[in-house]
This record gives structure tokens, sequence and C-alpha cells, in this order.
């Protein structure tokens, strides 16, 4: 009992002295939301270890996502696919799911999804405050 009474003071300390030392609030250490985040990142490099490309999603893949969630926002807002009954988040998220309405497909090359979007003129703008972002000044 006195060991595990000391094991937790000085766990408690530890993290204590790591939230000074890294400047962290003490109770982020203990918030599920925080250790979410650790796991995500933690897989994530074991996920690259085992062979998965590293580095930002390029242009075509966020603009894959975008289109993605644009076809499917009564089942995103439903939470589960208003034809199959999957989740629809989570379905989206892989890259080689289809949808099963027909609405979007596995993800394709750079050069398939550039031939997709000229065929179907598929057309992203971003607008910040009404106005253009290629109109915007940095």
């Amino acid at each position: 009992m006195i060991k595990l009474v000391w094991l937790i003071i000085l766990v408690i300390g530890t993290v204590y002295v790591l939230s000074l030392y890294t400047g962290t609030s003490f109770k982020d250490w203990f918030s599920p939301s925080r250790w979410k985040s650790v796991l995500i990142f933690l897989l994530k490099k074991a996920l690259h270890k085992l062979g998965d490309k590293p580095g930002f999603l390029s242009d075509d893949e966020i603009l894959q996502y975008a289109f993605r969630v644009l076809a499917c926002p009564k089942c995103l807002k439903n939470g589960d696919c208003l034809s199959c009954g999957c989740n629809a988040i989570g379905k989206m998220n892989v890259r080689e799911d289809s949808c099963s309405a027909g609405r979007w497909g596995p993800f394709k090359t750079l050069q398939e999804w550039n031939e997709y979007r000229t065929k179907y003129n598929v057309e992203f703008k971003l607008f910040i405050n009404g106005k253009n972002i290629d109109e915007i000044e940095t």
C-alpha cells in the first residue's frame, strides 16, 4: 500500500515537473481529448513506419476530401449514410471506399482527378468576407 502511494506521488510529481517544463497546464495531462490526440499522433507515426506516405495532404487529396463532404451533407449531418446506413464520416476517411449511392468513388491519382474535374466541371472557390481568396492581398 505504501509503495502504491509513493508511486502515485512520483507520477504526479513527474507530471507536474513536465507541465512546468513544457508549458502545458497540469489538467491537460489528464484530459481525454489530449490523450486522444496523442494516440492519433502515435498511430500516424506507426503507419509512417509501415510505409504510409508522410507529410501533409496534397492539394488534390484535400479537394477529393472536400468533394466527398460536399457530395453527402445530409449523410454527414445524420452521422450515418442515408443510403446504406454505414458510418458516413468513417467511410469518407478511407481513400479506397466508395459511396454506396454512387456520389464518389475511391481516391483518384492527380491526373485522373484533374481529368474528372475538367469533364464534370468541378470547381472549388474559397471566399473570405465575401472576397475570393485570389483577390485578397497577403
